[in-house]
């Protein structure tokens, strides 16, 4: 379901209205076990003036197509100092950059743990969906109990591994559901995660089948027979890997499915299914309320898991009076668009987390993906160190960007703030797993605290030790604090260049407030086929500029920026000059540089490792010679090394 969709009307008869109140308010009342539950009255009343539920034609072929990304609302425009992308403001907890990433999300585990198989994957961030398959829900109650807009192969492809199913029987068809509203039927979702798993048997991907206690003993093992076995059975995990498993053992036994079971505990199954009450610790706060929401969740993360896997629960609930009055009319949709900001959210959580030698783990959200600018996915990367970019920060009250003085990184260096000026001295890794400060300088160098844990206690470089509080800073929005003392911040002590760093109780003001600014994700492209880089001839940025192969050099010549937003390949030379073929759709077509502009001439798709352009994208970009200085084309793909390249960043 790409695109706008038509949504439901919003507004009811007043009879409607007031009936509904009076549901709500008995519903408020007497509280909820189920989140589907507070819908299931209201949809009573309403089901009668629209037809309820919906479902997508049974004969689509589930194919290839269901393992491409869908299309997305990505900011685009001009590299600029920041590289990172950012939610709304007004939504909580506060809006804060994630970085702009270059990963694969359709392969971030093969590709982020294949040297790191031994992690375990209750201790990293895995995006997740709530009621993953509801895509499918249509009419009048689709705004109360519609949850996710892409379907769940897009969801996949959106780099998302946990899936929230609720399946019953309808009129002999597993069907899923979301209370009483009645979406797809259930094989086409499992025919979605067939194709994905299948395709990409190193990515792992949890699917979560709770709420089937209405099932009759004769239809759970329907279930298994008709579903689960059929389209799953072969890349299922054993139970026996127990909940410490991580990717090297699954890897080893050719598996990437874990299926947890929230109904009964089926003796015959139990080597078949994960058992829910044994695997898996699930908050949900069943509140419309996102600082109630925040505040439980903070509390609740910390908390002995006992070995679990944890799923936070980042959805809100309508109340009865945004069910039924603005702005919200019940929509989840617009409620989420609204109040809550996924990145951010992920990064408060993580942290409160670590406390207790805790991580995240699965983070569970109501709509996905980037269209309302919600960003967990990027933000679960980051949070994985995955794919480690540098950062500066900048003093909100002066502009100033937190600098290395003198570029020393001898023990005791004193940091400082100094006019912004791009060099390693005032560029950071937050390393999320030790929560380390790491400077540019010298990997090995951290921002530390002395230990010196009150009012005008400095910060300097020091040698990178584990397990030390003084070394540990946290992100609480634009503040840093130290671990030890979380009441005292990293403070400027003054507006000009020079000025020392140290710590200060925290009192909100711009001088205790940073803003993080990503470095641009710029790399190299590699020609297989001769080993050396797409390069820009004479280094020229004249409109006609030819485009080439020649030793990689490190030059900005040879560094490209990925505008995915509108699938320019922009040129550090200068980012307003972009590649282009002119239109020469055809074998022979020249591949040069000219000025940036809105045409499709202007636009590449990477696909596997060749590089397309929209018009047509049967040719492919290609090197036409191994020499320095052989001109790069066009040419029909043929998947010769001429036509492949590799990014290095």
């Amino acid at each position: 379901m790409n695109g706008e969709k038509m949504k439901t009307s919003k507004v009811f008869s007043s009879r409607i209205v007031a009936a509904a109140f009076i549901c709500a308010v008995s519903l408020v009342g007497a509280g909820c076990k189920d989140s589907s539950s507070n819908y299931d009255s209201l949809l009573f009343l309403v089901q009668a003036n629209g037809k309820s539920g919906g479902s997508l034609p049974a004969d689509i072929n589930y194919k290839a197509e269901y393992l491409t990304p869908p299309p997305l609302d990505q900011p685009s425009g001009i590299p600029f100092e920041g590289g990172g992308t950012k939610g709304k403001d007004g939504r909580s907890p506060r809006p804060v950059y994630a970085p702009k990433l270059q990963i694969d999300p359709q392969a971030w585990m093969s590709s982020g743990y294949q040297s790191r198989s031994n992690t375990q994957l209750r201790n990293i961030c895995i995006p997740g969906t709530h009621d993953s398959g509801t895509y499918g829900i249509q009419g009048i109650d689709e705004n109360i109990s519609q949850t996710q807009e892409y379907n769940v192969g897009e969801q996949l492809s959106l780099g998302y591994r946990y899936f929230d199913l609720r399946i019953k029987k309808i009129d002999g068809t597993f069907k899923i559901h979301h209370g009483s509203s009645v979406s797809v039927s259930a094989q086409e979702v499992f025919q979605h995660i067939s194709s994905f798993v299948n395709n990409r048997k190193k990515e792992v991907v949890f699917v979560h089948i709770q709420n089937v206690d209405s099932m009759s003993d004769a239809e759970h093992y329907e279930l298994k027979d008709q579903l689960v076995l059929p389209y799953l059975g072969s890349r299922m995990a054993p139970r026996n890997l127990g909940n410490s498993v991580n990717f090297g053992q699954l890897w080893d036994l050719d598996k990437n499915v874990i299926l947890i079971w929230g109904g009964g505990n089926y003796a015959d199954l139990s080597q078949l299914y994960w058992n829910q009450g044994q695997t898996m610790k699930s908050d949900w706060q069943n509140t419309g309320n996102e600082s109630d929401l925040i505040s439980a969740l903070r509390d609740r993360i910390k908390d002995d898991r006992g070995g679990k896997f944890y799923v936070a629960q980042m959805i809100l609930t309508p109340t009865a009076a945004q069910i039924i009055f603005p702005p919200y009319w019940g929509s989840i949709e617009d409620l989420t668009n609204d109040k809550l900001d996924h990145a951010s959210f992920v990064y408060d959580l993580d942290r409160e987390a670590k406390k207790s030698g805790q991580r995240l783990n699965i983070a569970m959200v109501d709509f996905a993906g980037p269209r309302f600018s919600q960003y967990a996915f990027e933000a679960c990367m980051d949070v994985n160190d995955l794919e480690p970019r540098y950062f500066t920060l900048k003093s909100k009250q002066s502009n100033l960007c937190l600098d290395v003085s003198n570029s020393g990184t001898e023990n005791g260096t004193r940091v400082q703030v100094w006019n912004c000026n791009n060099t390693n001295a005032q560029k950071w890794f937050y390393e999320h797993s030790t929560s380390h400060l790491r400077s540019k300088l010298n990997n090995d160098k951290c921002l530390d605290n002395g230990a010196e844990n009150w009012n005008g206690g400095k910060i300097v470089l020091w040698d990178c030790r584990d397990n030390i509080d003084n070394m540990r800073f946290d992100f609480y929005d634009d503040s840093m604090r130290v671990r030890q003392n979380e009441s005292i911040a990293v403070d400027a002590n003054g507006s000009t260049s020079g000025s020392l760093v140290s710590q200060w109780t925290w009192h909100g003001g711009n001088n205790q407030r940073w803003e993080k600014n990503y470095e641009t994700p710029y790399f190299a492209l590699i020609n297989q086929a001769s080993d050396r880089c797409l390069d820009i001839s004479n280094s020229s940025t004249a409109n006609g500029a030819r485009i080439q192969v020649y030793n990689c050099n490190g030059t900005n010549a040879q560094k490209w920026y990925y505008d995915a937003g509108n699938g320019f390949l922009r040129s550090k030379l200068d980012p307003n000059k972009c590649m282009d073929n002119g239109g020469e759709a055809r074998n022979g077509g020249k591949i040069a540089l000219w000025d940036c502009k809105d045409m499709n001439n202007m636009r590449f798709d990477f696909v596997g490792d060749s590089i397309r352009n929209r018009i047509n994208s049967l040719y492919a970009v290609d090197a036409n010679g191994t020499s320095n200085g052989s001109l790069v084309s066009q040419w029909e793909f043929k998947n010769t090394s001429n036509q492949l390249w590799k990014k290095s960043y």
